[in-house]
């Protein structure tokens, strides 16, 4: 039987984004007005809406979905979005974002650093390891006008991020630079940010990077932070020593990234930019026809990483298979492109993208957080979370100075789930 579909018209002040109360919650519980205070521009004169304030509706914004600063002016439409933050025009948030000055945005990094800390704490407290993936990506830009845009090595016209993982998906540094940035530039920086905040001896250290990464710099910042590396080896710094390679068997648990059968082994380098000697993990597979050679008369392909993990400590092919979880990074960096629309930002400015990269990277670390109070071991992410925490329809209630979210049973009773585990892991002091 055909159901007959009616419209009717009612009184209730209703939402569709009633989910931000989680949100709003775990914002207070971070304390992000003393983590914030001093990475934000200061005003003149004193606004109604203060920086503080607009900080907050950006980040509510992308976890609810704005894909650009125009978006805002239709969330504002919401009253469960309009009463979680104080309202501004979209074009308010553009000038807000330019108002940020080079000092303001290095300090929101730091910030970020702490934030990412405090959500890894509360959601895997007992981790005794702390990996670091750190990776750069393009962003692809259509102005002309864009401050920093230019052709990278890729022949795209784009801005460049440096990015920092770790092992739980946790972001910890996200700086927006100009297009034709060598990745690895400013890598010291981010590892001495992040490691220098790890004070427990038990925890072991570790970093991941790809073969932009393989040089003195990063080197000699993950000697200095104490913390074991693996990196992949460059072809050029390979070819020199392949030939030292003599200990070559049968890879067991190890292939090449097409599942061919290969065959592992190591040497030793000497970097000239650090005193201690380090370790080269090499395989190799009998190539293709269609592939081409490292040398002409080498009938192999090879691929190799260069670590300070000693034999004693970790064997080389769990150095190899080690270095292969790294690829975890990558469906991260698409998490921010694509989820919360970092493939494009949204101001000429390149101050102002890079603040408004690191506001977005709050609501990537909040809205990850939340995927582990769901689902520890297989969590979800922004596309699917939205549809479970954000879009959650209720009634907004106003009364005595009260402000209340009304949700069907079945939607209170999961909030209030969420609150309660959420509480308790704040509040047990991890």
């Amino acid at each position: 039987m055909t159901k007959i579909l009616k419209i009717e018209r009612t009184c209730k002040q209703l939402s569709g984004v009633g989910g931000l109360f989680l949100y709003n919650r775990l914002w207070k519980q971070l304390c992000m007005e003393k983590g914030l205070v001093n990475c934000l521009p200061l005003n003149k004169i004193k606004p109604k809406v203060t920086s503080l304030d607009k900080t907050k509706a950006l980040v509510m914004g992308l976890i609810t979905g704005a894909d650009c600063l125009d978006d805002m002016d239709d969330l504002f439409l919401d009253l469960g979005f309009d009463n979680v933050v104080s309202s501004s025009a979209s074009n308010t948030y553009g000038e807000f974002l330019r108002s940020f000055s080079n000092l303001n945005t290095k300090n929101l990094n730091h910030s970020l650093v702490d934030t990412a800390f405090k959500l890894r704490k509360r959601s895997h407290h007992d981790a005794r390891e702390f990996i670091l993936d750190i990776d750069s990506t393009s962003h692809s830009q259509c102005g002309s006008k864009i401050e920093g845009a230019s052709w990278n090595y890729k022949n795209e016209w784009c801005l460049d991020s440096l990015l920092a993982f770790d092992q739980f998906g946790y972001l910890y540094w996200l700086d927006v630079r100009n297009g034709s940035t060598y990745s690895a530039n400013s890598c010291s920086e981010v590892i001495h940010a992040v490691f220098s905040k790890i004070f427990d001896k038990r925890i072991k250290r570790y970093a991941r990077a790809d073969s932009a990464f393989c040089n003195g710099e990063f080197f000699q910042a993950c000697f200095n932070a104490k913390t074991s590396f693996v990196v992949r080896m460059k072809e050029n710094m390979l070819i020199p020593i392949l030939g030292k390679v003599t200990n070559w068997k049968k890879a067991k648990s190890v292939r090449m990234n097409d599942n061919r059968e290969c065959e592992i082994g190591n040497t030793l380098y000497y970097p000239n930019s650090t005193p201690s000697v380090l370790k080269v993990v090499v395989i190799r597979a009998l190539k293709n026809e269609k592939q081409g050679a490292l040398f002409t008369d080498d009938k192999y392909e090879y691929f190799a990483v260069v670590t300070n993990i000693s034999e004693q400590v970790m064997k080389n092919e769990s150095v190899m298979a080690f270095y292969r979880k790294r690829g975890n990074a990558e469906n991260y960096i698409k998490e921010l492109k694509y989820g919360f629309d970092l493939k494009h930002f949204p101001c000429q400015s390149l101050t102002a993208n890079k603040a408004y990269g690191v506001i977005a990277a709050i609501a990537y670390n909040m809205m990850r957080y939340t995927a582990f109070l769901t689902k520890l071991k297989k969590v979800s992410f922004s596309k699917k979370l939205r549809l479970q925490l954000v879009k959650l329809p209720c009634e907004v209630i106003k009364h005595a100075g009260y402000v209340t979210f009304r949700y069907s049973s079945h939607i209170y009773e999961e909030v209030t789930r969420l609150l309660h585990i959420m509480n308790m892991q704040f509040q047990s002091g991890l």
